[in-house]
């Protein structure tokens, strides 16, 4: 079950609390310096997803998450960019 809770997110439940959260914070939240699997090439893609995917410039954990899988099944970012991604998200998301 460890392979599949990790491929499909079973078991994980992430708050749909949304939380404000700006452009700037996403791209800053994003970058290489935070995520060092993430590359130039993925950045703007992962960037411009999560701001597609606020709704009245709100956030949750799982619209991130929802967006990152989506991401990843479509072959645009690997699971070592979501799981690095999830991470920063959530330690923004906990202050």
């Amino acid at each position: 079950m460890g392979i599949l809770s990790d491929m499909f997110g079973m078991g994980k439940t992430y708050s749909s609390k949304p939380k404000q959260i700006t452009s700037s914070t996403i791209q800053s939240l994003v970058s290489k310096g935070n995520v060092r699997s993430v590359d130039y090439k993925e950045e703007p893609v992962i960037e411009a997803a999560l701001i597609a995917a606020r709704n009245g410039g709100a956030l949750s954990m799982q619209n991130v998450y929802k967006t990152l899988q989506k991401l990843e099944a479509n072959k645009k970012i690997s699971k070592h960019d979501r799981q690095g991604i999830m991470k920063v998200f959530q330690t923004y998301f906990n202050s």
